[in-house]
């Protein structure tokens, strides 16, 4: 269970809000934050824990001078500023608008943003053009993400195509981050950056110019008609456990419930 440190109550006028007078006026926010951490810090001295009174500082000065229509915008953006902080594995934030123009007498209305830092490996590959260009430009593209942290790379493999034998041989490698994204939002941005680098999706298992697989988000299961975690047949497929098992070697399938390192061991024998 992760250690939490917690502020409640925190009182700032704010201009948030859709209607003209509400913007002109104002009125009385109230924000709870609770920032989620693997261990608080055994010492006594502040530098080694949370500051939780400049997080507070810091969510009073946003209400104040913040222009946004929505209380969901303000979570949100409060929410990305603190799950950044040194040593927060995630953070909860809400915010309450109580004076909220509803027409009726009512007791509150609130919104709370959710975020959590979560151990994702990626699977890279390519096969036409400049092949480690592709897989550079990848790899520092996430590297340069605000919602990433912590980007550890494989080395790159040369591996004969799967599926379609008749192209060229890949280049292959792995990622491993944290990030903050929705597994749909780590993959609609995978999807980008393959765009970016010209991927078209024209033949099953044929050339391209980058492909970026999900391979495991955490030990979270998950089937739906445009995403499949863990990653189909990886278990099986050297090319992808070998750079995989350089970075994430003690990583645990939450199918099989083997290591990457033992199921890659199993491949070769």
């Amino acid at each position: 269970m992760k250690d939490r440190i917690s502020v409640s109550g925190i009182k700032a006028r704010g201009y948030i809000g859709v209607y003209d007078e509400e913007k002109r006026d104002g009125q009385e926010f109230i924000v709870d934050f609770t920032l989620c951490l693997d261990a608080l810090k055994s010492s006594d001295r502040l530098e080694d824990t949370i500051d939780y009174s400049k997080a507070a500082a810091y969510i009073k000065s946003y209400i104040e001078s913040a222009r946004c229509d929505l209380i969901e915008t303000a979570a949100t953006d409060i929410a990305r500023k603190l799950v950044k902080e040194r040593g927060v594995d995630g953070v909860s934030v809400t915010v309450h608008k109580p004076e909220a123009p509803i027409g009726f007498p009512f007791g509150d209305v609130s919104v709370t943003s959710n975020l959590v830092w979560s151990d994702v490996c990626l699977g890279l590959g390519s096969n036409m053009g400049d092949k480690r260009a592709h897989i550079d430009y990848a790899v520092d593209r996430l590297n340069a993400c605000e919602h990433c942290r912590d980007v550890t790379v494989s080395q790159y493999y040369d591996t004969p195509p799967y599926g379609v034998t008749e192209q060229d041989d890949f280049l292959n490698a792995c990622v491993r981050m944290y990030t903050y994204l929705t597994p749909a939002q780590l993959l609609d941005m995978c999807l980008e950056i393959e765009r970016e680098r010209g991927r078209e999706r024209s033949l099953r298992w044929g050339p391209r110019t980058l492909d970026i697989d999900v391979l495991l988000y955490g030990q979270e299961v998950i089937s739906t008609p445009d995403l499949t975690i863990p990653h189909v047949d990886m278990d099986r497929r050297k090319f992808v456990l070998q750079p995989l098992s350089d970075i994430a070697g003690d990583v645990i399938h939450p199918l099989t419930g083997k290591s990457i390192r033992r199921m890659l061991e199993e491949i070769e024998d």
